[in-house]
C-alpha cells in the first residue's frame, strides 16, 4: 500500500518506493511466529508488480509462482 500511495501520489517514482518497501521489509527481525515478510518481498520484486500489472486476484492466480520464485 505504501508503494502505491507514494507513486500515485507524485511522492516518488515506483522504483524508489519499492527500493524503500524492500528496506523496510529487510529490516524486519521477527523470531517465533511466521510472516509474510518473504512474500510482500517477492511480490514487490515481480516484474508485474514493478510494471503495475496487479489486479485484485492477481495473488490468488500466481501464489504459486511467486513462492516458487
Amino acid at each position: 500500500m505504501f508503494v502505491a500511495v507514494c507513486h500515485r501520489l507524485g511522492g516518488c517514482p515506483i522504483e524508489e518506493a519499492v527500493a524503500r518497501m524492500l528496506e523496510a521489509l529487510a529490516a524486519f527481525r521477527i523470531e517465533g511466529v511466521k510472516t509474510t515478510i518473504g512474500l510482500h518481498e517477492k511480490l514487490l520484486s515481480s516484474k508485474a508488480f514493478q510494471q503495475g500489472e496487479l489486479d485484485t486476484g492477481y495473488l490468488e492466480e500466481h501464489l504459486e509462482e511467486i513462492l516458487r520464485g
